[in-house]
């Protein structure tokens, strides 16, 4: 994974001052001295933050000091703006768990033959070193036929990384889709 790196600042005010003067109140856990330490962001550095998925891992610069983390949660207000991030900070050799997202290629393919396919999981948990996460999870379905199943112990080939999910957990199958409907619709017809 590329490694991006964010600006962010010592704090002491509290969180509802950090907004009221433009920045995102955040907080870093799980640094070498094991306290949580408060900081903010700009918001323009949030809103960059956001254009990369949640698993990336970052490296946040604080007074000089740069500090590997991913984002642990982001929390929303009522209208969906974001309030606070928590950062987990990581260390080298660490194992982490992390979110990834599952992109479905070749669905257009599956459509011209009149075949679709059902996701049944559009993320999968994984625990590794955090260098060895991919940025996304391609599965490549163009060539699949009906009736084919997809499961957790195809995606094993993710260079040590160990899924959280049962590895016979279906993540996706390829159904019919005949005359715009699909077959759990034709069979309640019936």
């Amino acid at each position: 994974m590329e490694q991006l790196v964010f600006n962010v600042l010592s704090r002491n005010e509290k969180g509802k001052k950090v907004r009221k003067n433009g920045y995102i109140p955040c907080v870093i856990y799980g640094d070498e001295t094991h306290k949580a330490i408060s900081v903010k962001m700009t918001k323009r550095e949030m809103y960059r933050l956001l254009t990369y998925p949640k698993s990336s891992i970052i490296s946040l610069k604080l007074d000089g000091d740069i500090k590997k983390c991913i984002v642990k949660d982001l929390q929303r207000d009522t209208f969906g703006h974001i309030e606070h991030i928590d950062f987990n900070s990581i260390r080298k050799g660490e194992s982490v768990n992390l979110k990834m997202p599952i992109t479905y290629i070749g669905e257009g393919d599956l459509e011209a033959r009149g075949l679709r396919l059902e996701v049944l999981l559009s993320e999968i948990e994984l625990q590794g070193e955090p260098t060895k996460f991919p940025k996304y999870i391609h599965v490549d379905v163009s060539n699949y036929e009906k009736g084919r199943e997809i499961f957790v112990n195809e995606l094993l080939e993710l260079r040590g990384l160990i899924p959280e999910n049962e590895k016979d957990l279906e993540i996706a199958k390829v159904l019919s889709n005949y005359n715009g409907k699909t077959e759990s619709e034709e069979s309640t017809e019936k």
